[in-house]
């Protein structure tokens, strides 16, 4: 598919691409401010730190049509686009080099305080660049041109759909949940006695008088399959019991399941008809993020201080 980028970046890129030793992809490019949101959502879901290197919404290359996400066809062109980026007026991300933005952008970035080595190189060589650059011949359609003279955009084609950074792209909901929950609460085949004092078994399972399994005992990898599946349908039942649940990103839905799961299924009153957490539900259903965020931090106490700031995180994002 296309994207749509700002007039002399996307000039840059597809000269960039041109001299690449490999193919290099572009697979994002200009977004509105509803799919950023989205994008630095799914982004700092998986890695917190990701959000400062592609900006807050409101401060990001990607909403001024000035980033872009790359896959390369191999290691050396890899190397080929960090090394040699600043030439063709880009840079590349040595750190994570699927992240490119146009030359000068990352110095303007608030999160950068000190100039160092590698900014006076990309200095230099931006000054060779914007010295010998010219004219692009493109093979866009009459109307692809009109509506990117009427934006200030221009479109470098792609053969590859929009996809998040680490291969997500729209967040599968459900699956990212199953993940995050299956990290969290680790895998055993034999019954133990979890902290709580609770017969468990599998991911996180507790053991009921039906399982028909006492300490010791061991169950095969298909029955803990079979387990945490129903185990995942019940508690993410519970969490969706929120009445702006649609209206939520996927990433906090995937969270929001995420502590259903540790807290019980009745959360948000799915089993009882009250919910466990009534002063969360509201803000929640209020659009208050920052409030169930410190509901949260106050009251979640038996998980690890990781699976804890990871929902917080999302909570503070939401919110933005």
């Amino acid at each position: 598919m296309d994207h749509i980028f700002h007039q002399p970046f996307a000039q840059q890129l597809r000269r960039f691409f041109d001299a690449a030793p490999g193919e290099i992809t572009s697979q994002a490019g200009w977004m509105n401010d509803k799919d950023y949101k989205e994008f630095y959502r799914n982004t700092r879901s998986l890695d917190s730190g990701m959000g400062e290197l592609i900006g807050k919404p409101g401060n990001s290359v990607f909403q001024r049509g000035k980033g872009s996400v790359l896959s390369y066809a191999d290691d050396k062109t890899k190397a080929w686009a960090i090394a040699n980026g600043p030439k063709y007026g880009v840079s590349v991300d040595p750190d994570n080099p699927w992240f490119v933005q146009a030359l000068g952008e990352r110095q303007k970035s608030r999160s950068v305080k000190t100039v160092g080595a590698r900014d006076l190189i990309e200095a230099a060589y931006g000054s060779l660049y914007y010295g010998r650059q010219t004219p692009e011949v493109d093979t866009f359609s009459p109307e692809q041109k009109r509506a990117q003279q009427a934006t200030g955009t221009q479109q470098v084609r792609s053969n590859t759909p929009v996809v998040h950074p680490y291969g997500g792209g729209t967040v599968d909901q459900d699956a990212a949940a199953r993940k995050r929950i299956q990290e969290s609460e680790g895998y055993r085949l034999d019954v133990y006695m979890d902290t709580t004092g609770n017969p468990t078994v599998g991911y996180g399972h507790k053991v009921l008088p039906g399982d028909n399994l006492k300490i010791g005992d061991t169950i095969t990898e298909e029955r803990a399959n079979e387990l945490f599946a129903s185990d995942y349908a019940t508690h993410a039942a519970g969490a969706r019991q929120l009445d702006n649940w649609d209206q939520l990103s996927d990433s906090l839905k995937s969270g929001l399941i995420d502590f259903a799961f540790n807290i019980g299924p009745n959360v948000f009153g799915a089993s009882t008809g009250e919910a466990a957490w009534p002063t969360m539900m509201a803000a929640l259903e209020a659009g208050d993020f920052d409030a169930a965020a410190d509901e949260v931090v106050k009251d979640w106490d038996n998980v690890g201080e990781g699976r804890r700031n990871a929902l917080v995180d999302l909570l503070m994002s939401e919110g933005l």
